[in-house]
């Protein structure tokens, strides 16, 4: 018997992997998205439609328990001003159908950490327009929580890698072309320690933000394995490909002449600062909170899965 009901807002590699997650451990899940999606999981149910409208969001989370807030902007250079109609339609279908909200974040909100690592008591410092935005979102999750309007818990994860993460760092502009024996390309600076996120450790997080309530009203980083620099990814990448890796990395001016001819790679600048310094995710009050659930993923697990996953996906290059 399935004891709970859960939705999930996404069918990104985010929402793909927590459903894999839920549905091994016998939940009934739902998924939506903003298109028709072929390719899901024949045991899931899936609704198409637009969460910034409150009706649709309602009928999105009826019956269910849970609610998770994978989902993102369509477009990434109009991040600022496309996200937070979807977060105000999706809270208001959360508040008509009193269902508990697990919302899946970024790192924009803290801004330059100043050589501090990223604990989950750091100010929502940001300066640029992105973590203003994503500081203002999650002040409103906490607010309404606090108000009543809903339960929420918070899940902040860093930069994506793992067995379907495309649009990432060590996505489809750098692995495709490694395995291929081609030029990568990455941004900042490789020799910086920085964290990233198995996404099977962020499902896994967020999954146990859903299930256990003790998380409700709270900003929690998810489980991550130590900080190391991207160098050593690269290195690591290139040992398990078998071949010394050719890598180019783009700096502030590169993108931004780049950002001439792609928006995307022009709003960049903004957050760049995440690879030019320390950007290093402390876990701890994760793992001392919630035990065992919260095991990361060794980087040399994630490195093998990941290039073994694209050597079967057909991604686009």
């Amino acid at each position: 018997m399935h004891d709970r009901s859960h939705v999930i807002l996404g069918t990104g590699p985010a929402g793909r992997t927590l459903a894999d997650r839920l549905l091994d451990h016998g939940h009934d899940v739902r998924m939506v998205s903003r298109t028709p999606k072929g390719d899901l999981p024949r045991r899931v149910e899936h609704l198409v439609g637009d969460l910034a409208d409150p009706g649709f969001a309602t009928d999105a989370f009826k019956d269910a328990d849970v609610g998770y807030f994978c989902i993102n902007a369509p477009d990434y250079h109009r991040w600022a001003e496309q996200f937070p109609p979807i977060q105000a339609g999706l809270l208001r279908g959360a508040r008509a159908a009193g269902i508990r909200l697990v919302v899946l974040e970024n790192l924009y909100a803290y801004g330059p950490p100043e050589g501090r690592p990223l604990r989950e008591d750091l100010p929502m410092a940001a300066t640029d327009t992105k973590g203003r935005v994503r500081a203002e979102m999650t002040r409103s999750l906490l607010e309404g929580h606090a108000r009543g309007d809903f339960s929420v818990a918070i899940g902040r994860a860093s930069d994506f890698v793992g067995p379907r993460v495309t649009d990432a760092a060590f996505g489809a502009a750098f692995l495709p072309n490694l395995v291929a024996g081609r030029r990568g390309s990455l941004i900042g600076d490789l020799d910086q320690p920085h964290s990233y996120h198995d996404i099977r450790d962020v499902a896994a997080g967020l999954a146990t933000l859903g299930l256990d309530p003790v998380g409700d009203g709270q900003i929690w980083h998810l489980p991550i394995d130590r900080a190391r620099t991207t160098r050593e990814w690269v290195d690591g990448f290139a040992a398990e490909i078998g071949r010394p890796a050719k890598v180019m990395s783009a700096g502030r001016s590169m993108l931004r002449v780049a950002g001439l001819f792609d928006r995307k790679l022009r709003s960049l600048t903004d957050t760049l600062y995440q690879f030019t310094e320390p950007w290093v995710v402390d876990d701890g009050r994760f793992r001392a909170t919630f035990g065992d659930r919260a095991r990361a993923t060794p980087m040399a697990t994630t490195i093998a899965d990941t290039v073994a996953w694209y050597r079967q996906a057909s991604v686009p290059r």
